[in-house]
């Protein structure tokens, strides 16, 4: 017999009641509570909030456009309306000439970046190739396949012109020839820690002096727990670099001194 069923009997009742409601509520963590237990303040929401108007006071009386199709989000991996919104007014706002996307996706965020810049804006949208995604989701640990057709959205668009499709293979892409030439770059692929650790690492070689880096689900749902890997390394950036929050949005933004 344990130590414990002998002193059970001996324990009062509702002292007992209490301690199994604490068990079981310990064992019964959030996956939120766990991840924070697990990367401590790296996996919280520390950065400072700032709207759009504070981080770029020369574009307080910039308007943007949004397709109608877009206001209501039911895809949950897609950019939702809130964010969506502010990458326009990032990209009105500071009129970049060159962008650089991490995941493609569907392609709806590539579009309203096409939309809100100059007609000779070129943008760089990389994603998996279709051909060869499963097998590198499978060497890469995962257990699920993709089946959706990249960048649909802007497909057979008037801003289908303005956008390069670059694709992930099985082998390193090379990221070079991009260097120091972006205004912008969205970081919205892979979420989990070293895949957004190597993407952000690239984006700063990406973006030039005066250029700007978002990143997207710095905040997340329950649902997508792999997203704290966007957290852990957002946080672990503004130890030495002045990132934001925009306001009210799962956005982080990086303003480049020029």
């Amino acid at each position: 017999m344990s130590w414990k069923s002998r002193v059970r009997p001996f324990i009062p009742k509702p002292i007992m009641q209490r301690y199994i409601a604490w068990r079981v509520a310990s064992n019964q963590k959030t996956v939120r509570q766990r991840l924070f237990d697990q990367y401590g303040r790296y996996a919280e929401y520390t950065l400072t909030q700032r709207s759009l108007p504070e981080l770029f006071p020369e574009g307080r009386q910039a308007s943007i456009e949004v397709p109608v199709a877009s206001i209501v989000r039911d895809d949950t991996m897609e950019m939702p309306l809130a964010e969506l919104l502010s990458l326009a007014g990032v990209t009105q706002i500071s009129q970049p000439k060159t962008i650089f996307e991490f995941g493609t996706y569907m392609g709806a965020t590539t579009r309203m970046m096409a939309q809100h810049s100059s007609p000779e804006t070129k943008i760089y949208t990389l994603d998996l190739d279709i051909k060869t995604r499963n097998e590198y989701l499978r060497r890469n640990g995962y257990q699920f396949e993709l089946s959706f057709t990249p960048g649909q959205h802007f497909h057979n668009t008037p801003e289908a012109s303005k956008i390069s499709q670059l694709w992930l293979g099985l082998e390193p892409f090379d990221f070079s020839p991009y260097y120091g030439q972006m205004d912008l770059v969205l970081v919205d692929a892979d979420h989990s820690y070293p895949f957004v650790k190597a993407d952000t690492e690239v984006a700063l070689k990406l973006v030039r002096p005066g250029g700007v880096v978002v990143w997207d689900d710095y905040t997340w749902v329950d649902a997508h727990p792999e997203c704290v890997g966007v957290t852990r390394c957002v946080n672990e950036l503004a130890d030495r670099l002045p990132i934001y929050r925009i306001q009210q949005t799962r956005l982080a933004i990086y303003r480049v001194p020029a």
